[in-house]
This record gives C-alpha cells, structure tokens and sequence, in this order.
C-alpha cells in the first residue's frame, strides 16, 4: 500500500535541495542621492510581485530615514521578459509610496506586458517610463 504525503508547500524558490532564483533585484551602488537605482531581473508575476514590493518599498522607507534625500528611483527591468498584473500593482504601490515622500519612479526597459497593461488600465495610475 503506497502511502500517501500531503504535497509539501513550496515558496516558489525551493525545490529539494535546489535553490532556484526566480527574481533578482540589486541596488546598483553608482548611483548618487537624489536618484537611486535597481536592476530587476527574473519575471514579475503573482510568485515574485510580493517579494519586489518588498524590497523596493525598505528601499524606499530606508532610503526616506536617512540624510540622502531620494527623488527619484529608477527600476531598471531591462532583464524583465514578462510582468502580470501583480507586478503592475507592486510598482503602483511603491510609486505611491515615492510620490508621498515627494519622490517619483521611474520605469527603464518595461516588458511588452507591463506597456499594454499600462496603457489598458489608465485608471490604475500611470507608471512613468523612461
């Protein structure tokens, strides 16, 4: 008789023993206050949204606790191939958390899908594209 195992739960980034990076976001260190910038990279979606609203938003919160003043933030997601509606609403999230502090974000690169989400869903807020 085979028994049987309740399916185990995973966090999208675990399999076995394997570790598998499904979204990568890295500050990049160049870039001077008043503007800060990350590079995205992995697709956007329902699994890894919650992790990029994350990380932006302690950005941002850290970045507003310190002395260098954050104007602008600029999302690079040039390694971005595919965003959902998820996505889209990390980065309206995080773009209202900036316009609050008098900062704004700007979007490099944006992946087809994001654009016609964008445009289709005006009502949304409208992400500012570079």
């Amino acid at each position: 008789m085979d028994e049987q195992r309740a399916p185990r739960q995973r966090s999208g980034s675990d399999v076995g023993d394997l570790r598998i990076e499904l979204l990568r976001i890295d500050a990049d260190g160049t870039v001077q206050a008043p503007r800060a910038r990350v590079l995205v990279r992995g697709e956007v979606d329902l699994v890894t949204a919650e992790q990029m609203s994350l990380q932006l938003t302690s950005l941002v919160e850290t970045l507003a606790e310190s002395d260098d003043e954050v104007v602008q933030l600029d999302v690079d997601m040039d390694g971005v191939p595919f965003c959902d509606v998820a996505g889209l609403n990390a980065l309206l999230t995080v773009d209202r958390l900036l316009r609050a502090c008098g900062g704004r974000l700007i979007i490099h690169h944006p992946c087809r899908p994001l654009r016609i989400m964008t445009e289709a869903l005006p009502a949304l807020g409208r992400l500012q594209f570079a």
